[in-house]
C-alpha cells in the first residue's frame, strides 16, 4: 500500500465558472491539484500541479539564521517532511500548508490549477491551526502548541535591509540559567526530579533568543496548548467585526475580538471536562460546533458562549472498543466537516479516532438535544481521513485503505442515511489514485494520521503526593 492522502480541499479559482474545480490533495509530503469541475479545458481527473517539500529542501541552501533554515533531508519520501496542516482562503486564490518542519508555505492557485509558491517562513514552534482571514488579500492567523497565536501577511514584503534592522547578539552578554523553583516549591517526585536537573544547569549561559526574521504580530495567547482555531465575523450595527475562535488542551472555547483588538475577550464556552481538538461553524449562523476528548459534540451559540445542545457520540465507542481490545474506548473527535446542499439542508458530519463510522446530523436541527444522529458504517473503504463536500452531498472521501480516493453521494431513504459509491466520478480520481507515495513505518504514519488521543491528560504514579 502507498501513502494515504491525510488532507483535501476543494478549490475554484474562478468562481463565476462554477465548472472549474480543483481537488487539492497532501499526500505525505506532496502536494497534487487535480481537475474535478465539468468545465476543465483539459478533462476531469488530469493532475495539473506537483509540489513537494522534497524538492524544496533539495533546492535550499542551509544558512545559519533560525528562523530561515530548511533541514537537509533525503530525497525519499518517507524522510521529507510531511504535509500536517493544508487550508484555502474564502476567495479561492491562495492555499497554506503546514509541514512537520514547523514551516508555513503559502501558495497562489492559477485559473487553470496551477501552483505558484509566493513564499515560505518558518515558525519557532510548530503550527498545530492555521486559517486565513476574510480580508483582501487575507491574513494569515496561525496558532501553535505553545499557545500563541500570530497574523502573518500574505505576501512577504521585499526588504534588502532586513539583516541590518536584525538585532545583532553576537556581542551581547549571555544571560546565566537560574532555576525558578527551589526545595520549598516542588512536592512531588517528578518534580524534585526536574529541579534536580535545574540545579544543574544553574550557572550555565543560556542562548539568546532569536528574533522573526520576517513581519509577525502576536495576536492572543493560551496557557495551554492550542489545538484549533476558526475565524468569523459579527454582523452588528450595519458593521461586520471581525471575531477568532480558539480552543486548548485545557478545555477552554475562548471567542476573543479579531485584529488589531485581539487581546479583548469577547465569551468563553464552557462546558467541556476533557481537552478540545476541534470546532467548526456553521455557515452564516452564530453556532459554533466542538468536539475532543468528551463524548459529546458541544453546540454553541459563540456570541453569548451558551450551550445550546449536546449531541451524544457514545454510540461510535464499540467501534473504537473492536480496533483498540478495549470494550471501554475512550472518545477522541478526529474532525467535523459540513457538507453543502441547497435542495436540502446541511449535514454535519463527526468522525472520531480509531472508529470507521461517521456520526451524520441535520444542521437545520442541530441545536436540539433531542434529535439523535444517524450513524453511517464505513469499513469497506477504511479508516476515513479527511471529506471533501462538493455540494448537493456529493463528497469526495480520502481513506487509508486500497483506494485511497473515493467519490460518494449521500442518500436519505425512510429515515436511513448512506453514502454510495458513484461509480462514474470515481473514475475521474482514477489518476490520483494511481499516484505512488512510499508508505513510512508504521509508527511514523500514526503519528501523522492518529494524534487526536495523544491530547489526553494521563495520571502518573510518582505525580502522587510525597
Amino acid at each position: 500500500m502507498h501513502h494515504p492522502f491525510q488532507h483535501l480541499c476543494e478549490i475554484a479559482p474562478d468562481q463565476n465558472v462554477a465548472a472549474d474545480r480543483y481537488l487539492i490533495a497532501a499526500c505525505g509530503p506532496n502536494l497534487y491539484t487535480i481537475a474535478i469541475g465539468s468545465g476543465v479545458l483539459d478533462g476531469k481527473g488530469k493532475i495539473k500541479a506537483k509540489w513537494s517539500t522534497a524538492q524544496e529542501q533539495e533546492n535550499t541552501e542551509f544558512t545559519e539564521e533560525p528562523q530561515q533554515k530548511k533541514r537537509k533531508l533525503s530525497h525519499s519520501a518517507t524522510e521529507a517532511p510531511a504535509i500536517i496542516k493544508l487550508v484555502r482562503d474564502s476567495g479561492h486564490k491562495h492555499v497554506a500548508i503546514v509541514t512537520e518542519d514547523k514551516c508555513i508555505t503559502i501558495f497562489e492557485v492559477g485559473s487553470d490549477g496551477t501552483l505558484k509558491q509566493l513564499n515560505q517562513r518558518c515558525m519557532p514552534k510548530r503550527p498545530c491551526a492555521i486559517e486565513f482571514s476574510s480580508d483582501i488579500p487575507p491574513t494569515i492567523v496561525c496558532g501553535d502548541k505553545f499557545g500563541d497565536v500570530y497574523s502573518l501577511p500574505l505576501h512577504v514584503p521585499e526588504d534588502r535591509d532586513a539583516e541590518e534592522k536584525r538585532p545583532n547578539n553576537a556581542n551581547s552578554q549571555p544571560k546565566v540559567y537560574s532555576p525558578a523553583a527551589t526545595e520549598m516549591t516542588v512536592h512531588t517526585q517528578r518534580n524534585r526530579k526536574a529541579l534536580e536537573e535545574q540545579m544543574r544547569a544553574k550557572g550555565r549561559p543560556t542562548q539568546a533568543k532569536e528574533p522573526l526574521a520576517f513581519e509577525h504580530k502576536l495576536l492572543l495567547g493560551h496557557v495551554s496548548m492550542l489545538t484549533d482555531l476558526q475565524i468569523t465575523t459579527l454582523h452588528e450595527d450595519g458593521t461586520y467585526k471581525p471575531r477568532i475562535i480558539t480552543c486548548d488542551r485545557d478545555e477552554h472555547i475562548r471567542v476573543s475580538r479579531g485584529m488589531p483588538q485581539s487581546h479583548v475577550i469577547e465569551a468563553f464556552c464552557m462546558g467541556h471536562t476533557e481537552f478540545l481538538s476541534k470546532l467548526k461553524l456553521l455557515p452564516e449562523t452564530e453556532i459554533l460546533l466542538s468536539g475532543g476528548g468528551d463524548d459529546w459534540m458541544g453546540v454553541w451559540n459563540w456570541k453569548s458562549g451558551q450551550l445550546l445542545a449536546k449531541h451524544d457520540l457514545r454510540q461510535l465507542k464499540s467501534d473504537i472498543g473492536e480496533a483498540s481490545g478495549d470494550a471501554d474506548g475512550k472518545i477522541a473527535v478526529q474532525n467535523i466537516w459540513v457538507l453543502h446542499r441547497t435542495s436540502k439542508p446541511n449535514v454535519v458530519v463527526v468522525k472520531t479516532e480509531g472508529s470507521l463510522t461517521l456520526a451524520m446530523f441535520d444542521a437545520s436541527t442541530i441545536t436540539d438535544s433531542s434529535k439523535t444522529a444517524h450513524f453511517v458504517r464505513c469499513e469497506e473503504m477504511g479508516d476515513i481521513l479527511d471529506i471533501v463536500s462538493l455540494g448537493e452531498g456529493e463528497v469526495i472521501v480520502s481513506t487509508d485503505g486500497s483506494t485511497r480516493l473515493h467519490s460518494l453521494q449521500l442518500r436519505e431513504a425512510g429515515g436511513t442515511w448512506e453514502l454510495v459509491r458513484s461509480e462514474e466520478e470515481s473514475k475521474v480520481l482514477s489518476q490520483i489514485n494511481a499516484v505512488e507515495v512510499d508508505r513510512p513505518e508504521a509508527a511514523k504514519l500514526d503519528t501523522l494520521l492518529h494524534g487526536v488521543e495523544r491530547l489526553r491528560k494521563q495520571d502518573f504514579d510518582d505525580d502522587q503526593e510525597a
